[in-house]
């Protein structure tokens, strides 16, 4: 009898706390009481169907945005949102799902998209504690969220310019709550950041959350050393994916799958050459624009086929070096390899094709009695 009370007690309070109890005591539970021998072969199935789905979407998505095509990208990201949704249903304790949906969430980069990226992943991480991934997707949403409060702030400031006197007040109300709003993100970035730390102390991603979140702060004694080390050991981690490779050995990826080696590179030089922008930027702010040419160089010398995007601030700094006819050649290099497909197309040519004209009437041209053409002197 005393045995019947004490598993029925037990009962009521597992009941109890599936219901009432905190969240990670809830899936904890949820979990252990929906083991697989208790799912039809056929909901097994689709769950694999899904995720598998899901995670080639994510490695579409992910090739579409190295090769700079963002509608490709974010059109596959929505997919594999989709696809993990739907694993969920047939696995609602899955934290390979939740994991996955909250990347391809947070790689939206909208801030409704970041806001439920932070809810999948507060999941994964009741589910699994101490993985460094979910962290690292948490820190990522919450610097996403920020860099959104950023746009909305200057989108007020400009609004603010041309509103009444009452107007401005309360939209200076407004930018205000913003403010600690992004200020609480990036807080907690750095929080999720020092965790990844925690879970895995060698995982370099964790240096280039901090280097950012520090930048965006404007704590630069901070953020450069971080970001100096990422891109330290972002070229060990090249050299060991190339023993990999000779090897034939495959490391594996963002939701425990295995990655081709070609994908991770590909990763790896983009975060090295955002590293080194973000660099060259906190320099340039400085007016140390030396330093500042040196971090943009580096981006081509390593990734000669870097992203455009990286030639008009190098052509920016080169000006103010006065090499003018260098900024002239970077720009006519980026309009040349600037793509219709980009973002604000038009609008880009117009500045790039403003700036390039700037620089050009700056740089000395070669006497006609030389001979030969007038020009910018290389």
């Amino acid at each position: 009898m005393h045995t019947f009370h004490r598993v029925f007690t037990l009962l009521l309070a597992v009941l109890f706390l599936g219901q009432f109890g905190c969240r990670s005591v809830r899936y904890t539970i949820g979990d252990a009481l929906s083991p697989d021998w208790l799912k039809s072969q056929a909901s097994k199935d689709k769950y694999h169907v899904y995720t598998n789905n899901a995670q080639n979407y994510m490695e579409l998505a992910g090739q579409a945005k190295r090769a700079g095509n963002y509608t490709k990208a974010m059109r596959n990201y929505r997919q594999a949102e989709l696809q993990t949704k739907k694993a969920l249903d047939f696995n609602s304790y899955s934290f390979k799902a939740h994991l996955v949906a909250g990347y391809a969430l947070w790689n939206q980069e909208t801030r409704p998209k970041c806001l439920e990226a932070v809810e999948y992943l507060e999941i994964a991480d009741d589910l699994r504690a101490g993985e460094w991934r979910v962290h690292h997707g948490l820190a990522r949403s919450h610097q996403l969220l920020a860099s959104r409060d950023d746009e909305l702030i200057d989108r007020l400031e400009r609004k603010k310019l041309e509103a009444s006197k009452g107007s401005r007040l309360e939209l200076e109300a407004l930018i205000l709550d913003i403010r600690r709003r992004r200020q609480e993100s990036l807080e907690r970035a750095l929080e999720e950041a020092h965790l990844i730390f925690k879970y895995a102390p060698d995982q370099h991603q964790a240096h280039l959350i901090l280097g950012t979140t520090y930048a965006k702060l404007h704590i630069y004694d901070k953020a450069i050393p971080r970001l100096e080390t990422y891109i330290e050991m972002a070229r060990s981690t090249r050299k060991a994916y190339s023993k990999m490779e000779r090897a034939g050995v495959l490391p594996r990826g963002i939701s425990g799958e295995k990655s081709q080696l070609e994908t991770l590179l590909q990763g790896n030089l983009q975060q090295d050459a955002e590293a080194k922008d973000l660099l060259a930027t906190i320099h340039k702010n400085q007016g140390d624009y030396l330093t500042a040419l040196k971090y943009l160089d580096a981006i081509y010398e390593v990734n000669p086929k870097a992203p455009a995007k990286y030639l008009p601030p190098r052509a920016f700094v080169k000006d103010k070096l006065g090499d003018h006819a260098g900024a002239v050649k970077d720009m006519d290099l980026f309009l040349k390899k600037l793509g219709a497909a980009d973002h604000g197309y038009d609008e880009v040519v117009r500045r790039a094709q403003a700036d390039r004209e700037k620089y050009a009437s700056r740089a000395p041209v070669i006497p006609r009695t030389s001979g030969l053409e007038p020009g910018p002197i290389k």
